[in-house]
């Protein structure tokens, strides 16, 4: 239940977030970094609002290098409130790179750990009352910029060599779930989600009671492009990271090649929707993205071969 005492306690955390943000991002900028990148991400047009359910993603902006790229990232890093114009639904992005020491992360943890408390302050919050929170604690915030950490990558034994940003554009990912998952699943989706009809629930239900509570499926899911960074390192290997804010490069001297974020085409949305017509023969549960035991997303083999 909602109390004054409740409210004051997610006050307090709120300005001690503040105040430790502000410090640590202090420390990274003194010194002020010998280079910097940076990539303005434009909000969507129209955002995710009313009845426009469709999730439209970041638009890349101006790159920037120098001095107004430190000054940029310096913003990004601050940047825990709401913009004017932004709404619940979109969150702020600013890409980019810059060196960083080890000395200047040595207490970062702080951080993280007011992060964590604000968070866990949070989760009892559900729905309609949880906005009813925000907005008497809060309202300026982003809980979601306010909850990410900042992307760090230790170069003290590999340096970075080139920075790459791409979109997670495959479409879809998949995994294994078993026949009681799947079933707990069904079952959260009917009380939640309204779009679940009773039809579609029970013919669901009846294709997987054909089967072992413990048998595996293939699951298949739609998955949202988001900006990442391709990070090649001196010895040739790439890893990579989520894109919301500019890339710590923790012990790294030396200026990387930075490539930055292109438009998404349309082309690259539609995996999901391959998959599903590659796949389609082998669905069990269609509309939940569930194949039928023993199908999975490797090629299709030649019946003849």
């Amino acid at each position: 239940m909602q109390t004054q005492d409740t409210i004051s306690d997610l006050i307090a955390l709120h300005e001690q977030l503040m105040q430790e943000t502000d410090r640590q991002v202090s420390k990274l900028f003194d010194p002020l970094p010998a280079w910097g990148y940076a990539q303005n991400m434009g909000f969507p047009t129209p955002q995710r609002s009313g009845e426009d359910n469709e999730y439209h993603p970041p638009i890349p902006g101006e790159t920037f290098t120098g001095r107004s790229a430190i000054d940029l990232c310096r913003q990004g890093f601050l940047q825990l409130n709401k913009l004017l114009g932004q709404d619940g639904l979109t969150v702020f992005r600013l890409i980019g790179a810059m060196p960083v020491s080890s000395g200047q992360l040595t207490d970062l943890d702080a951080l993280y750990e007011v992060k964590a408390r604000l968070r866990k302050a949070m989760l009892p919050f559900r729905s309609h009352f949880r906005n009813d929170v925000i907005k008497a604690a809060f309202p300026e915030i982003s809980l979601l910029q306010a909850y990410r950490l900042w992307p760090l990558h230790d170069c003290t034994q590999q340096t970075i060599t080139r920075i790459h940003l791409t979109w997670n554009a495959r479409g879809y990912t998949h995994g294994k779930i078993t026949g009681q998952a799947a079933i707990d699943l069904l079952d959260a989706l009917q009380a939640g989600d309204p779009r679940v009809d009773h039809g579609k629930y029970r013919e669901a239900r009846m294709a997987l009671s054909f089967y072992r509570l413990d048998t595996e499926y293939t699951l298949i899911r739609p998955v949202r492009p988001h900006p990442r960074y391709q990070i090649q390192t001196a010895d040739g290997q790439w890893t990579q990271q989520q894109a919301h804010l500019p890339l710590l490069c923790m012990n790294q001297v030396k200026k990387p090649e930075f490539r930055p974020l292109q438009p998404l085409s349309e082309t690259m949305d539609d995996g999901m929707q391959r998959i599903m017509e590659r796949h389609g023969a082998d669905m069990l549960i269609p509309w939940l993205g569930i194949l039928k035991p023993g199908c999975g997303l490797g090629r299709k083999k030649n019946p003849g071969a």
